[in-house]
């Protein structure tokens, strides 16, 4: 009881003297920032704000703030915040100099802070499951009674309970038990039938909803605003600093978001099947079924793999740097041999593909079942072995089977982006945003069917060929 008393105590003392730290932070405007040297900003964990890959930083908003600090010849520091209200609590208090996300005018009015910098015009969008027995919400009316799930430090918790004051039946807002869920995952736990309900920003939902098929984004809760990140309100100088550098520096968010981060529909063209009257999938099916072989796996599933990289187009260099038709990064083809100036070369790039899954095939050698295995080497291929490896062992600690992915190892891994899972002393890696390796496999494994479907082992050069 004695310590416990004093562990209480000493969590006072620190939470007090943390807040008066916060309360007596410096506002620091353009000039005091580049006396120091350091360019602070808060931002949320998302695709088109902040994210690491590869040990990269990444995300559209990051490197637009990066190239403004670069300008400045600032370091630039980044801080994720837990929740939209924490981020902007950041910027009033002092803590960061910049909100680097979208912030809508409406949603400042709690919290004051001073809107500049790169602008684009979105609205909140009710994001729902398209099911053929349940026709999607067509107007706000029918929101009445609903479960909307949304983060605690959501921007639109408030937008909810000004729509409740209309409803006799209120809406039902819901809070996910993890507020580190980012929005790209709530639109999966609907896409996937866990929740009903969510809302996001339109252009980020129109740009999602390209990895899901049952996704309808068509009806807006809200009219359309102007966003913006946001400062100090005592850091004019900087507001105006950013200002004139988005003017120097125009872009159009939603396309750029499209091209960057999201650069090839998900949607198979009839056409872009080359020949299927003579089981023709690409100009490059003879590296693919020559590859294949080395692996025992089906061609038609190393060309879906290729089609969902690339698009089969073999100059095709994403935002990461991850080049040609299976889209390798140089550090990857690098480490299994691969002249790194040749990834253009479409059987350069296939076969240094194939020997960095061959080396993926070793590391879940423990899957038995070769079809299974290939799934784990497709997320490892998107994600990351060591995530995978962390999921696994997390499906072995609560009763999962760790060698089979549907509602198991996949499961574990969605649960990387909690704090509860992975700091786990079973995983290794740290924390994980899933929703994009999840959907990966999900979409290359669809157009494996429609593979299939299409072109059939009569046309393949070797029907025994067929084992992934």
């Amino acid at each position: 009881m004695r310590i416990h008393g004093f562990l209480l105590f000493f969590c006072l003392i620190l939470t007090v003297s943390c807040q008066s730290r916060m309360q007596s932070a410096k506002i620091d405007d353009l000039d005091s920032i580049l006396v120091r040297g350091e360019l602070n900003v808060a931002t949320l964990y998302g695709t088109t704000t902040y994210f690491q890959f590869d040990n990269q930083e990444m995300g559209l908003e990051y490197m637009s703030v990066k190239r403004f600090a670069d300008s400045h010849r600032l370091k630039l520091n980044v801080f994720v915040a837990p929740e939209f209200d924490r981020m902007l609590h950041w910027v009033h208090d002092g803590a960061c100099d910049i909100a680097l996300y979208g912030i809508p005018q409406s949603s400042i009015t709690r919290t004051p802070v001073l809107l500049c910098g790169p602008a684009s015009s979105s609205h909140p969008v009710l994001v729902q499951r398209k099911h053929k027995d349940t026709p999607p919400l067509k107007e706000i009316s029918e929101l009445a009674g609903k479960e909307i799930y949304i983060n605690s430090g959501s921007q639109y918790t408030q937008l909810l309970k000004r729509l409740n004051r209309n409803f006799e039946d209120k809406i039902q807002i819901r809070y996910f038990e993890n507020d580190n869920i980012t929005l790209e995952e709530q639109i999966d736990k609907v896409a996937c039938g866990e929740i009903s309900y969510t809302i996001a920003d339109s252009y980020l939902a129109n740009v999602l909803k390209k990895f899901y098929h049952n996704i309808d984004t068509h009806l807006a809760i809200a009219e359309e605003e102007e966003t913006a990140w946001a400062v100090n309100t005592l850091a004019p100088n900087l507001a105006n600093a950013l200002d004139e550098w988005a003017k120097k520096h125009p872009q159009t968010k939603y396309s750029e978001i499209s091209k960057r981060f999201f650069e090839y529909s998900r949607d198979i063209e009839p056409h872009t099947i080359l020949s299927p009257e003579h089981g023709i999938l690409s100009e490059y099916d003879r590296h693919f079924k020559r590859y294949a072989r080395q692996i025992g796996w089906d061609w038609r599933m190393l060309a879906s793999q290729a089609y969902n990289e690339s698009r089969f187009d073999t100059l095709a260099t994403s935002s990461i740097g991850a080049q040609g038709l299976m889209q390798l990064m140089p550090r990857t083809a690098a480490s299994v041999g691969a002249d790194t100036t040749r990834l253009s070369n479409p059987e350069v790039n296939i076969a240094a593909a194939v020997r960095y899954i061959r080396t993926l095939d070793k590391s879940f050698a423990s899957v038995p079942d070769q079809k299974e295995r290939a799934k784990f080497i497709l997320a490892a291929y998107n994600g990351g072995s060591g995530h995978i490896h962390d999921a696994m062992a997390l499906a072995r600690k609560y009763d999962k089977d760790p060698y089979v992915w549907e509602n198991n190892v996949k499961e574990m891994l969605r649960l990387k982006n909690d704090p509860t899972y992975y700091n786990d002393e079973v995983c290794r890696h740290g924390n994980f945003k899933a929703w994009q390796t999840i959907a990966y496999v999900d979409e290359v494994l669809r157009i494996y069917r429609i593979y299939q479907a299409v072109i059939c082992l009569l046309y393949t050069s070797d029907a025994a060929d067929d084992k992934a």
